[in-house]
């Protein structure tokens, strides 16, 4: 594996476990979702990785895009992005996620990829892209969340806790956070067990199942409709935008 800045990676067994450790928040800057991509490019390649198990370090799993930076991304930063969503949505072989604190906006992306989510008690989970007048990563989270509940956090960009999320079916388990690292891996140590051939073609057969083909075709929606029509051109998303830098309430006008 390539040495990486913000993703830490080692071999337990035959499960590989990647670490994404970007202080403070884990926010997903442009280097990050690179690093996100050629993990999972690395790991679906490696002969030797089974299953892949992957983690955050600090209070928050992630808190989605790096908002600093945000405003920079063009069209060409946006392509590098799908790739780092496509890497997890087609990996092929089975993927355990492990998440505490936020999962929020982006962040999601890479959780609703994974077969098992696991979460820490006080995980939360949210569209932040709402509250600041963006299109979140509505299809590709519609593989796991479900869809009356999708409804509701992308209109709403309500936040709703690990608990809530379990009981609607999204999250297999949560633990407490102390036992988070040690639950991820007993699970993807039991499938570790199991033969490699036959639980690669149990995930083919499961993506099939989702039809991510259909949910991953050309460029993301969101991304179209974030840079190729007035969304991001609007008053509304400058002024949600700035608030949210500033802390203060948005003054929106529909425009």
């Amino acid at each position: 594996m390539q040495s990486m800045e913000f993703v830490k990676f080692e071999m337990v067994g035959h499960v590989g476990v990647a670490t994404i450790d970007r202080p403070p928040v884990n926010a997903l800057s442009l280097k990050l979702y690179r690093e996100i991509g050629d993990i999972f490019k690395e790991a679906q390649e490696n002969p030797d990785v089974w299953v892949f198990l992957l983690k955050a370090a600090g209070k928050h799993f992630s808190t989605g895009n790096e908002m600093a930076e945000f405003d920079q991304f063009g069209m060409a930063s946006w392509k590098e992005i799908i790739w780092a969503y496509r890497n997890a949505g087609f990996f092929n072989k089975p993927y355990v996620v492990a998440v505490q604190g936020g999962v929020m906006g982006a962040g999601l992306t890479i959780v609703s990829s994974a077969d098992i989510i696991i979460s820490a008690e006080e995980g939360f989970f949210s569209f932040a892209e709402t509250n600041v007048g963006l299109l979140g990563p509505v299809f590709e989270c519609s593989r796991s969340i479900p869809i009356q509940v999708l409804r509701y956090m992308t209109l709403t960009g309500a936040k709703l806790s690990a608990d809530e999320l379990y009981r609607y079916g999204y999250i297999f388990e949560v633990v407490e956070k102390d036992a988070l690292y040690g639950r991820a891996l007993e699970v993807a140590q039991q499938i570790e067990a199991k033969p490699p051939l036959v639980t690669k073609e149990v995930k083919i057969a499961l993506q099939r199942l989702a039809d991510i083909d259909r949910l991953y075709h050309l460029d993301a929606v969101e991304t179209y409709w974030t840079n190729e029509t007035l969304l991001k051109d609007s008053h509304d998303f400058r002024e949600a935008y700035t608030s949210f830098l500033e802390k203060r309430p948005p003054r929106l006008t529909g425009k």
